[in-house]
C-alpha cells in the first residue's frame, strides 16, 4: 500500500521523496503532515478489512483530517 503517497481525502497518488514531510494534494487541495495522511489511510484500510462500509469510513471525524481537534 502507498499510504503516505495516497491522498486520504480523494485518493490521488503522488510520488514523494522521504524528506518531504507535508502531503499537499494537487487534486483536492488537502494539505496535511505526511504521517497523519498515512495514518488516515491505514485507518481506512483497517475499517475496510473489518467489513466497514463506505459510510463508516467517511464518518472518520473531520477534525482528524484537518488537525483541528484531538482524535475522539
Amino acid at each position: 500500500a502507498y499510504t503516505s503517497q495516497d491522498c486520504s481525502v480523494c485518493g490521488h497518488r503522488q510520488k514523494m521523496p522521504l524528506a518531504e514531510r507535508t502531503f499537499s494534494c494537487p487534486c483536492c487541495g488537502m494539505s496535511l503532515d505526511r504521517d497523519q495522511n498515512a495514518a488516515l489511510n491505514i485507518l481506512r484500510l483497517g475499517l475496510q478489512s473489518q467489513g466497514g462500509s463506505q459510510e463508516a469510513q467517511r464518518s472518520i471525524p473531520k477534525g482528524i483530517v484537518t488537525g483541528e481537534s484531538a482524535i475522539y
